[in-house]
């Protein structure tokens, strides 16, 4: 598979990282900790539609069990859980898995379920409701009617790198294999009840918005300061957490923020995505030259990856920015999880690396919502029918184990 996006950034892997450099670069595995936040759709169980805005009596009861592992979102009707910081892949998941369990429970009372995707079927975005708080009064401010457009779901993952200065390297060269890990988190399919023809439409609504999609990169930690520095003296962002890149250094901890993922319907993806993310930071992290082959144009090639993986999810064919070689995001995912074997192995997250070739063999959450569309028009549902018996299996997805 030679000439591949994979193998020609991370040639130098397979054979000069290994467990040994990457603890004497002073990069040891236990630094490498995780945390998980995924935002869902409140939905209306007998309906499936979404709620306006979160009930109070829901919200106090979640807020009583969970404390401040359940956040409300900009839009009424999302809700957000977050993780404690984990060393383990696998733990990361389990209280993922306990977080959701705990909130359907007390959504299920309150005659609300959860819907993990990127998009709700057929919500309507102009029906939504901004939550009344400071920061979000300011978020609608700042982006008028598009702030509802952003009626989007995501799961976001940070991994720690503590020296800034590698931290910008990593989200410097890491940007190479993000279309990739969106390709596999695609679960947006729909928008307003209609199939959009994206696997990821989340990502291009968002794109409606500012400082969204890939960054460029930056020369060094100085670099970046600067350039949020500039934007906060013009008054156009209040800090760097209005930076709402596809990767982002994060302000209140030493991590780096994957954002580039939607949110997956199935638990056991978003666990495989957080494997995979993981042990490329941890690669990337113990070897400065990986991916660090770049020229202006290569940026604009990547963002052509990213849309074909936000167009065609798994069954995309991206294009190597150094050699123009394309291959299909399958055989990169593999290749991709081969190389990262040794990171995996240090981390004690192999097996969750290779639960990737579930989502390839399955399909992703989209590729479930279209088959489950188009069945449905088959047997002769009309597309109102159609879309509400893809929100019936997002809700019962978003629970299995």
């Amino acid at each position: 598979m030679s000439g591949t996006v994979a193998e020609a950034a991370l040639s130098r892997s397979a054979i000069d990282v290994d467990c040994t450099a990457m603890h004497t670069s002073g990069h040891p595995a236990e630094a490498f900790t995780i945390g998980m936040e995924e935002e869902l759709f409140l939905v209306d169980a007998a309906e499936l539609q979404c709620v306006e805005q979160m009930p109070e009596a829901f919200r106090l009861e979640a807020k009583a069990a969970l404390g401040d592992h359940v956040k409300r979102e900009v839009i009424g009707s999302m809700v957000e859980l977050v993780t404690s910081v984990h060393q383990s892949v696998a733990s990361a998941g389990e209280e993922l898995r306990f977080l959701r369990a705990t909130l359907a429970g007390i959504a299920q009372r309150h005659g609300l379920a959860l819907l993990a995707s990127g998009t709700h079927p057929f919500a309507n975005w102009r029906e939504q409701r901004v939550t009344p708080k400071p920061r979000y009064d300011v978020v609608a401010e700042s982006l008028g009617s598009l702030v509802k457009r952003v009626h989007a779901c995501g799961l976001h993952t940070h991994v720690a790198v503590r020296d800034p200065t590698v931290r910008i390297s990593v989200m410097n060269r890491i940007q190479r294999f993000l279309p990739i890990l969106l390709a596999l988190s695609t679960s947006s399919a729909f928008w307003r009840g209609e199939p959009t023809g994206l696997k990821s439409y989340r990502s291009a609504a968002n794109d409606e918005t500012p400082r969204n999609g890939l960054p460029t990169r930056f020369r060094d930690e100085e670099e970046f300061q600067r350039f949020v520095a500039k934007l906060m003296a013009a008054g156009y962002i209040p800090d760097q957490t209005f930076l709402w890149w596809s990767i982002r250094p994060s302000l209140r901890f030493p991590t780096l923020e994957l954002r580039i993922t939607d949110c997956c319907t199935q638990l056991r993806h978003a666990v495989a995505l957080a494997a995979l993310y993981r042990c490329l930071v941890h690669t990337l992290a113990g070897d400065p030259d990986i991916a660090a082959e770049w020229e202006d144009h290569h940026y604009l090639l990547n963002c052509e990856n990213r849309w074909q993986a936000m167009r065609y999810g798994i069954d995309a064919r991206l294009i190597e920015p150094v050699t123009g070689a394309t291959e299909t995001v399958a055989n990169l995912a593999r290749s991709l999880v081969r190389l990262l074997e040794p990171s995996a192995l240090q981390l004690g997250c192999a097996d969750e690396l290779r639960s990737v070739e579930a989502i390839l063999e399955d399909g992703t959450s989209a590729d479930r919502q279209l088959r489950i569309y188009q069945a449905a028009l088959a047997q002769g549902a009309g597309p109102a029918e159609a879309t509400r018996l893809v929100a019936a299996e997002i809700a019962a997805l978003t629970l299995s184990a």
